[in-house]
């Protein structure tokens, strides 16, 4: 990763930390200056950027929307690599980009290939999601139940 990447993600931490009124609009102009540079390495670092404790959610979306602007081949495995750490740090935040992949076909036929060439500390973290998921709302069974058989 470059230069100008670290010190972009360095200040989103930043931005995100301070947490205040202010934060979404220093979030908006930094994930511009993450896009322009357009490295596959950004998906994961911007997925693990999510908080469960950031009070503006539209901030978190937008870091979402950076990270979903990469094609599936490139965002897939960047969420793979970041889903176990991020299931622990942010379990909402890692739902709500599970519910969002298995939303997209595309996405979601991705997953389900990779899924199944993943270790075993990753599946078993988008195993528990999509459980969590299920319980909460029998909505998703149906766009769940390849994803589990590629967990085993």
């Amino acid at each position: 990763m470059n230069t100008i990447l670290k010190s972009k993600f360095l200040e989103l931490t930043s931005a995100i930390k301070q947490n205040d009124v202010n934060s979404v609009r220093n979030i908006d102009a930094i994930l511009e200056d993450i896009a322009q540079e357009n490295d596959p390495a950004s998906v994961t670092i911007l997925l693990l950027s999510l908080d469960d404790n950031f009070d503006f959610d539209e901030g978190m979306f937008s870091i979402i929307h950076t990270a979903e602007a990469f094609d599936d081949q490139t965002y897939i495995p960047g969420f793979l690599a970041a889903i176990p750490h991020l299931f622990r740090s942010s379990p909402r935040w890692a739902s709500i980009v599970l519910m969002r992949i298995l939303n997209n076909t595309g996405s979601k036929d991705a997953l389900i290939k990779s899924l199944m060439q993943s270790p075993e500390p990753t599946k078993r973290a988008v195993e528990q999601l999509c459980n969590k998921i299920n319980d909460q709302s029998t909505d998703f069974i149906s766009k769940t139940v390849a994803v589990l058989v590629a967990t085993k």
